[in-house]
């Protein structure tokens, strides 16, 4: 059972490390940025850079984005001057 959970554990740790290598955009193949409503467009704002993306800027008192640790890059923030706080 030990050699299961460090197997595992040795996995999720190089997984993590290898998600944004400094050639990861040579293999990346980008969707076009189309933004609507109250998105922004934002130059390489995606995956790893590589990406442009199109973000909601949230304002006060709106629910925010809970953050995956691996997972993509958030498409709602917090307005300038304002910062998210998880309850």
């Amino acid at each position: 059972m030990f050699k299961i959970v460090l197997l595992i554990s040795a996995a999720i740790a190089i997984a993590n490390a290898i998600v944004c290598t400094d050639d990861v955009c040579s293999r990346v193949r980008c969707m076009q940025a189309i933004c609507t409503g109250k998105e922004v467009f934002v130059p390489k704002g995606g995956y790893c850079g590589c990406c442009d993306a199109c973000v909601t800027y949230l304002s006060e008192g709106e629910e925010c984005p809970v953050p995956v640790k691996g997972g993509g890059p958030p498409t709602r923030q917090c307005s300038e001057g304002l910062e998210c706080v998880l309850a």
